[in-house]
């Protein structure tokens, strides 16, 4: 659980490495409250520059999630990037 937390202007470097802010994979993962802001991924094939949730599952309730970015063409979900997930957003 990660309630009322920032993570901002976080980065990921290498190629394949997602989730700028914060990565989930494989577990579970439930957000609260909090912001998730100016965060960015600079390798190839990374998705997710604020969130990558990949394999896994979150629930996402009253979270800011602005100005994440991927940086290359290659990379996909600049704010949250879900692959084989089964994630919930709740917007309060």
């Amino acid at each position: 659980l990660l309630q009322d937390v920032s993570l901002i202007e976080n980065e990921t470097l290498d190629d394949v490495a997602g989730g700028g802010g914060l990565s989930v994979d494989g577990g579970s993962l439930r957000i609260i409250d909090s912001l998730i802001h100016q965060n960015r991924t600079l390798g190839d094939r990374s998705g997710g520059g604020g969130i990558l949730i990949n394999d896994g599952q979150a629930e996402i309730i009253a979270t800011m999630i602005s100005e994440n970015q991927t940086t290359r063409d290659s990379s996909e979900g600049g704010g949250l990037f879900a692959r084989r997930s089964g994630s919930r957003l709740v917007e309060d």
